[in-house]
């Protein structure tokens, strides 16, 4: 699951550049920002994981 939701979300990021780099004939990020976004993206999937689990315990009892 989590490899999928990488793939559309690098699919979506690099679409994003080509765009940029059509209208504006540059870069659009640089490391540091693509590293930052990347650690985001992570963080909502855990979020949304602990909700899942938390849901799943809940249902148990």
């Amino acid at each position: 699951m989590k490899k999928i939701l990488n793939l559309i979300y690098l699919c979506i990021d690099s679409f994003a550049n080509w765009i940029h780099f059509k209208v504006y004939k540059s870069k659009r990020r640089t490391c540091q920002c693509s590293i930052s976004s990347s650690k985001n993206e992570f963080n909502k999937i855990k979020n949304v994981k602990n909700s899942i689990i938390s849901t799943e315990y809940e249902k148990k009892f």
